[in-house]
C-alpha cells in the first residue's frame, strides 16, 4: 500500500481519539497542530487515499473546498464514485467564496455565516490546492472546522 494510503487512512482511524484527548484547544490550534497538511507530488495516488478516507471514517457530512473548475471535478468524480453503501451528504464551494464573504462582512454577514456553519458542522473538511490560499483564508477555514480536517497544498 502507497504511504500516501497508509497516512490518510491511520490519520482518520486516530482522528477522534486525538480530537478527545485535546478537547481543551481551539479549532484553530488544533487544527494548524493536528490538522493533516500534505502537499504530495503529482502522481501519487491521491484519489485512493481520499477513497481509503471515506472507507475508514465515519463520515456524515463532507465539505470539499477547491480552487478551480479543473479540481472540483476531480474532487467530484472521486467522492461521488460507487459510494452507494456509505451514506454521506458533499457539499463544494470555491476557498474564493470565503474571501469575497471575509471582504463582504461589513455589509452583510449572512454568507460568511453560512459558510462557517456549513465547516463546523462537516465530520469531514477537505481542502484541495490550499497552496496559493492568502493566510487570513486559511485561518478562517482552520478556525471553522470542527472535524477531520485534511489540507491537500498541490495546486491544480
Amino acid at each position: 500500500m502507497h504511504p500516501l494510503i497508509n497516512l490518510f487512512s491511520q490519520y482518520v482511524k486516530d482522528f477522534q481519539k486525538l480530537k478527545s484527548d485535546n478537547i481543551d484547544m481551539d479549532n484553530r490550534s488544533f487544527n494548524s497542530i493536528h490538522g493533516l497538511f500534505i502537499q504530495p507530488p503529482k502522481g501519487w495516488p491521491l484519489d485512493d487515499a481520499i477513497e481509503e478516507a471515506l472507507v475508514e471514517g465515519e463520515f456524515n457530512r463532507i465539505v470539499v473546498i477547491y480552487p478551480s473548475t479543473k479540481v472540483y471535478q476531480e474532487m467530484h468524480k472521486v467522492l461521488e464514485r460507487d459510494h452507494d453503501e456509505v451514506p454521506f451528504s458533499i457539499e463544494y464551494f470555491p476557498w474564493h467564496e470565503i474571501y469575497v464573504a471575509m471582504n463582504r462582512v461589513s455589509e452583510d454577514a449572512r454568507y460568511i455565516q453560512k459558510l462557517n456553519k456549513m465547516l463546523s458542522e462537516a465530520d469531514l473538511v477537505l481542502f484541495t490546492g490550499s497552496g496559493g490560499v492568502p493566510p487570513h483564508v486559511v485561518d478562517q477555514i482552520t478556525e471553522s472546522c470542527n472535524g477531520c480536517f485534511i489540507r491537500i497544498g498541490r495546486q491544480a
